[in-house]
């Protein structure tokens, strides 16, 4: 910085030098930010370590002023969402009145939430395909009773409530399972 001054010989053109080396970082910092901003993908990451990123780059631009209005700020949002969250995209987009980021990103937590609880069910295929890979009948195993019902507790949720699979006898009714 000395090096660009010092050739200055009045004090006008020493800070006019200073202004022009730092309106072009600052700028230069200011489209990268943007960039940052424009191409952020929320990717495996939780929606509170996306939203915190997110927030992060709005404030730099904030700070440096840069400030992201309202309607940009929702439209970075929800442009850096995977397709698990297009249904929700679509809701927010297609509203008569338009959420606040604050609003968007309560939303965001909730739908989350719901995803991960749609990911934690037991789906039974896949149960029965390990059973099968490894040597036995899926639909026949000989630990049903024992390790079955005490490892994966088995339960459903249909019609938005919690069965348990040991209720339906007819489930249970091939002739090689053991009587549960």
């Amino acid at each position: 910085m000395l090096t660009h001054v010092t050739r200055c010989t009045t004090s006008r053109s020493a800070w006019t030098t200073l202004e022009t080396l730092f309106t072009s970082q600052s700028r230069a910092r200011t489209m990268q930010v943007h960039y940052q901003l424009a191409t952020l993908k929320k990717g495996s990451s939780s929606v509170a370590d996306y939203f915190q990123r997110f927030q992060s780059l709005t404030d730099s631009l904030a700070t440096v002023g840069q400030p992201v209005n309202d309607f940009e700020m929702v439209a970075f949002l929800l442009a850096g969402l995977g397709p698990d969250y297009d249904p929700f995209v679509t809701s927010v987009t297609t509203r008569v009145e338009p959420l606040s980021v604050e609003e968007i990103y309560g939303h965001l937590l909730s739908h989350e939430l719901r995803l991960e609880h749609h990911h934690s069910s037991i789906d039974l295929s896949i149960t029965g395909a390990h059973y099968a890979a490894r040597g036995g009948n899926p639909w026949c195993p000989t630990f049903w009773k024992g390790a079955f019902t005490t490892i994966f507790q088995p339960t459903v949720t249909w019609q938005g409530a919690q069965h348990s699979l040991l209720s339906w006898p007819w489930l249970f009714s091939s002739p090689c399972l053991p009587s549960l």
